[in-house]
């Protein structure tokens, strides 16, 4: 079966690249931890899928990235005996996914040469929409993006970027995914590290209040959550944000989405 579906992955015909990098999760599913080869070739037939020549193959690739990384990520923690090589092919797949030149060029960025060819963004009357799909699978993968990365190295490196690029974009559906996982993000880059060299905290406080402001069906996202965020900082900030987030909010906050606040003490 591996090697019918290998041979599908290079097929010269994009509709059956297309069909093979859609069923790439379940095939991954299907191999045994033990097969290291096997599913470092998933990945990288799932790499240069984000960068096949067709928007269709490429479209696909960003969709199934989250899922397709997941599973191998689960399989390397379990207790793959090349548990490294597996978490160093993560990240090179996880690069490509997270290149911001693929947007760069609308975002008034100057672009690369190299990105000036038919590895950028497929040069059609839908390339708008193809800049709309890879924003929502960047935000809606982005705790998957940290997780399987190891969370703090790769915000500092990396995904810190990506994220402030993502937070104020006019896409709904973008601010959306962001507010729903804005929690999960703070877990993952650790709010209450003593070091705070980029100064995260202040970061992710200007990113939840913008989404509080935001159109109720993106601040809703966040809302209910809004204690157990605070709750993820150091207590002396605790104070200071229960105060300037959550106080003003409790009158205003629907009774149909009531806040959450277990852990966090609302004192006098």
């Amino acid at each position: 079966m591996l090697t019918t579906y290998t041979l599908f992955s290079t097929d010269s015909i994009w509709g059956v690249r297309r069909v093979a990098i859609e069923l790439l999760p379940q095939v991954l599913s299907l191999i045994k931890e033990t097969d290291t080869e096997q599913l470092i070739a998933g990945l990288d037939f799932l790499k240069r899928s984000l960068t096949d020549e067709s928007r269709w193959v490429k479209n696909q690739g960003f969709l199934q990235f989250g899922k397709a990384v997941h599973e191998v990520w689960l399989k390397a923690e379990k207790g793959c005996p090349n548990k490294q090589v597996l978490r160093d092919k993560i990240r090179e797949v996880s690069l490509v996914f997270f290149n911001l030149q693929l947007v760069s060029g609308h975002l008034g960025a100057s672009v690369d040469e190299e990105f000036k060819s038919e590895k950028k963004l497929t040069l059609s009357s839908n390339a708008q929409d193809e800049l709309d799909k890879i924003k929502e699978c960047w935000a809606f993968n982005f705790p998957c993006v940290l997780l399987v990365n190891g969370g703090k190295q790769f915000w500092n490196q990396k995904a810190r970027a990506v994220y402030k690029v993502l937070y104020k974009d006019i896409l709904i559906n973008v601010r959306r995914s962001l507010a729903a996982s804005l929690v999960e993000i703070c877990r993952l880059i650790g709010l209450s590290d003593d070091l705070d060299e980029n100064d995260d905290r202040t970061f992710m406080v200007e990113v939840a209040n913008q989404l509080l402001e935001d159109a109720d069906e993106i601040k809703m996202n966040l809302l209910p959550h809004l204690c157990e965020f605070v709750a993820l900082f150091p207590p002396d900030h605790q104070k200071v944000l229960l105060n300037a987030m959550i106080r003003e909010r409790l009158v205003s906050a629907p009774s149909s989405s009531p806040l959450i606040c277990s852990g966090v003490t609302l004192g006098e």
